[in-house]
């Protein structure tokens, strides 16, 4: 993986600040974006405060010339909440919000973020049930989580309703012409439109292997893993195995 800066401003309302988290799964770490354009701006997603992150976000508020008085969740997972402790003691009297399950409550709809800055709250489950995307209105951008990465596929619980939030992500970035994406890791993409069709295309494909390894009678799910990644490195192979195990379901609902 090409490296990350640990601070990176990428537009007048978009900075991001790395979880200092790196790992199979979380790329080079969790981003935290830090979004507003005035002396008081919401941090999307928390990272998960290993010990190193509370200084870093700190210097990037310094930069910025800025606190922070909220954050938004895109969803439930250590790797995005983990952090919120840390951030309280950091600042207190800050609020989070998530879509309403376990512990926090964010109703879907317009998130009104510090002046200038407008969010759009949008149920998005797939990676998990809670997951949300955020979209910054005035900057024709999507703060997608986990549903779309910067590099590689993502983890997902239920893969039909993954394929539906996708195509409706899809549907969402030609309509509104998106020019940015912003993902939970990895690097952000300057067309959102191509890189979730990039999303759609690679489970349809991924689909389709999985198709024609069943038609070797008595295959297992583990053998169609090994079918279909050969090169897989072993401490992926119980994710690959729940990727084909949820391609398996979906096949058997579609008949």
């Amino acid at each position: 993986l090409a490296p990350l800066a640990a601070f990176e401003t990428h537009s007048r309302r978009v900075s991001r600040v790395l979880g200092r988290n790196p790992g199979a799964f979380t790329l080079q770490g969790t981003n935290c974006y830090v979004v507003g354009c005035g002396p008081r701006r919401v941090l999307v997603d928390a990272g998960e405060g290993r010990p190193a992150f509370g200084p870093a976000l700190a210097a990037a508020l310094r930069a910025l010339d800025c606190t922070v008085d909220r954050v938004v969740i895109t969803h439930r997972h250590f790797d995005h909440t983990g952090g919120i402790a840390q951030i309280r003691d950091m600042l207190p009297g800050v609020t989070v919000r998530k879509l309403a399950k376990r512990e926090f409550k964010f109703d879907p709809g317009r998130y009104n973020a510090p002046p200038g800055t407008t969010l759009r709250v949008w149920h998005t489950p797939g990676h998990c049930e809670d997951h949300a995307c955020f979209l910054l209105e005035e900057e024709r951008a999507i703060f997608s989580g986990d549903n779309v990465l910067g590099a590689g596929s993502s983890w997902f619980e239920d893969l039909a309703t993954y394929m539906r939030t996708l195509n409706d992500m899809l549907r969402l970035a030609e309509g509104e012409k998106l020019v940015a994406l912003y993902p939970g890791h990895g690097p952000p993409s300057a067309d959102p439109a191509a890189k979730i069709r990039e999303y759609v295309d690679h489970r349809g494909a991924r689909e389709g292997q999985v198709r024609a390894a069943l038609d070797d009678a008595g295959r297992t799910s583990l053998e169609i893993v090994l079918a279909i990644y050969p090169k897989l490195p072993p401490y992926l192979t119980f994710a690959a195995q729940h990727n084909v195990l949820a391609h398996l379901a979906k096949l058997r609902a579609d008949g």
